[in-house]
């Protein structure tokens, strides 16, 4: 991918609108081409500006959201007939503070973006993977042999079974994908170890710990854990979620 191709998904790439492909394309340019990279740092750092400004003190947006459009499309209480035209104040309203909203929502970290690409690409029978069957054992042997340490920590519920593992690339790392299934229901697990999570952006950090981010497909969430990072999606309980990506912190 050359400057031109990667300047032009600048604003979608920002906003984790792309499939993991053409992130990890973009990715790599990024770290070979100091100049897209200060061009695409110093936009990121734009739009933190931009949110931090227009972001409550105790960001608490949801509530707010829904408070104040409650109150622009409550109904008149004087029951007299309203022309068609008064109507447009408050439409218009109720549409800025959904863009509001939907702006100041936190983005989905990349990695679960990725991998909720690739566990939909699993559903479709097109994700390959380099151990399959035996359980969980052979898992954590071939995670050992390829130096991601994680997954030796790595607990799976007894009515739950490890179907399968591969690496994966992320930002020029090697990463452990594991797909767990109960049923008909899957779910992927992204090990990260300590360095590989060292290496990872600040995106993955603190502020994306706090939630769990709903993607096309199911719900997900990233986790620090007692030997890196974990990434799980699926479309399953948050609760179970917080169990996988837990490990032991």
């Amino acid at each position: 991918m050359n400057c031109n191709e990667a300047r032009r998904y600048i604003s979608p790439y920002l906003d984790s609108e792309l499939d993991a492909t053409t992130i990890y394309e973009i990715s790599r340019h990024l770290e070979a081409c100091p100049d897209c990279a200060r061009l695409f740092a110093a936009e990121e750092a734009l739009e933190r500006a931009m949110t931090g400004r227009m972001r409550r003190p105790d960001g608490d947006e949801d509530r707010v959201f829904r408070r104040v459009l409650e109150q622009v499309l409550a109904p008149p209480r004087r029951r007299r007939r309203m022309p068609a035209w008064s109507l447009l104040p408050a439409l218009a309203a109720a549409s800025a503070l959904v863009a509001l909203s939907l702006y100041l929502r936190p983005r989905p970290p990349e990695l679960l973006v990725m991998a909720s690409k690739d566990h939909a690409q699993y559903l479709r029978g097109e994700l390959r993977f380099e151990v399959t069957g035996g359980g969980l054992g052979p898992v954590r042997g071939f995670l050992r042999d390829q130096a991601i340490a994680e997954g030796d920590a790595l607990a799976v519920p007894p009515e739950w079974r490890v179907t399968g593992a591969r690496l994966c690339r992320f930002r020029g790392l090697r990463l452990g994908y594991v797909m767990l299934e109960r049923g008909s229901t899957a779910v992927s697990l992204i090990l990260v170890g300590a360095e590989e999570a060292r290496a990872l952006p600040d995106a993955l950090g603190a502020a994306a710990e706090r939630r769990c981010f709903e993607l096309p497909g199911g719900r997900g969430l990233v986790r620090r854990s007692a030997g890196g990072l974990r990434a799980a999606f699926g479309d399953v309980d948050s609760g179970f979620l917080e169990e996988l990506a837990g490990g032991g912190r």
